[in-house]
């Protein structure tokens, strides 16, 4: 996901927050790539004297397993965003909580010109769709599995 932004002129100092679900986080300002070795305490700080800017920083998502706490049941998310199974059937998913990716494959990427947020679990008894739990409207589905 790539966030755009145009800074205008001074010496300031500029904080970037890298959010906890980011697998790799990419800067670039004027697109020249910058080093990102000096995180601090989940922050990108750069402290110059800035002009007409253009500064792009893109998070790499993946999808992950959360576990809902007092119980032996998992979510799903890709970054931010909560997964849903299209099933309204309680299941269970087998395959590696530490890797949940494993688990999952894209479902048709692409239709025309727009990219489908969904995905389709592999090497299940049963397979079923996962989408973007803000996505899911009028279909039944469930959130949290074995």
């Amino acid at each position: 996901m790539a966030v755009p932004y145009q800074l205008l002129g001074g010496q300031f100092e500029l904080k970037l927050r890298i959010p906890r679900w980011a697998v790799k986080t990419r800067l670039s300002i004027d697109h020249t790539a910058v080093d990102l070795s000096d995180i601090k305490d989940g922050y990108i700080i750069l402290n110059k004297h800035w002009d007409v800017q253009d500064i792009c920083v893109d998070f790499y998502l993946r999808i992950e397993a959360v576990k809902l706490p007092g119980s032996n049941l998992y979510g799903f998310r890709e970054g931010p965003v909560a997964l849903a199974g299209l099933t309204g059937r309680q299941m269970a998913l087998s395959g590696s909580l530490e890797n949940a990716a494993d688990i999952f494959v894209p479902y048709s990427e692409r239709q025309w010109a727009q990219w489908n947020n969904m995905f389709i679990t592999q090497n299940q008894e049963e397979n079923i769709i996962f989408k973007y739990l803000y996505e899911s409207i009028d279909e039944t589905y469930t959130t949290y599995f074995q």
